[in-house]
């Protein structure tokens, strides 16, 4: 019992310190909340298991695999579709402000120009495993409660496309952030398939993780902030 208890004080304590501190230091992004929200409410406040969010297996070859496959097929259809399109790359100068907040300060498109290698540890960590936490692990889950599974996933996938509107700002065209949020809710929609299936948040995050790299490395291949 008292390592039960103090396995939730040092995660509850990582997720209220962490985001705090990295605050602190200027560096700001997604992942600050992707993780904390989900364990501190599921974890600190219904104290439940890390396995009510779907990290309860261990990483297996078929969770790797499947999400090696799936990340690189649809990070390369998503390429795919952008030169049929004729979209070669956005440049990013670093004085993008998104709701005041300097993009060049956000963790993501700050690595995207700095050091690709660590940018793809930064997707397969940080953001394919905080998102599908976040998401499938938690938003959906809570919504499963009070609606059927089919229900749960299509508006969990709804949410999870709209709140990428800020690529509006960044990007410009209306037209091509559009057709981006249709593809994010069509992956919504696979990945909560996936993990309702498995329930196997590794599977989803390797998937989101490796695709979104891909995609991003080329979208934004051109960018190159000024400092």
């Amino acid at each position: 019992m008292k390592n039960i208890l103090s396995y939730r004080l040092i995660l509850i304590f990582a997720c209220i310190f962490l985001p705090i501190f990295f605050l602190i230091l200027g560096i700001y992004g997604s992942f600050l909340f992707t993780f904390s929200i989900p364990i501190l409410w599921q974890i600190g406040i219904k104290k439940k298991s890390l396995s009510s969010l779907g990290i309860n297996k261990k990483i297996s070859l078929f969770s790797f695999s499947f999400g090696l496959m799936s990340g690189i097929l649809f990070g390369l259809l998503g390429i795919a579709i952008l030169r049929t399109l004729g979209i070669r790359g956005y440049l990013l100068t670093g004085r993008e402000i998104i709701l005041g907040f300097s993009l060049k300060k956000e963790l993501g498109y700050s690595l995207l120009s700095r050091n690709r290698f660590i940018f793809f540890l930064y997707c397969s960590f940080l953001v394919g495993l905080g998102e599908e936490l976040f998401w499938r692990g938690f938003i959906q889950q809570r919504i499963k409660n009070y609606f059927n599974k089919d229900f749960s996933i299509w508006l969990t996938s709804i949410i999870f496309s709209l709140v990428h509107f800020y690529l509006f700002f960044v990007i410009g065209s209306f037209f091509i952030t559009s057709l981006m949020l249709i593809a994010i809710f069509l992956l919504g929609l696979f990945w909560g398939y996936v993990f309702e299936r498995y329930k196997n948040i590794f599977l989803n995050a390797f998937s989101h993780g490796i695709s979104a790299f891909i995609f991003w490395s080329y979208f934004f291949r051109r960018s190159r902030f000024g400092f």
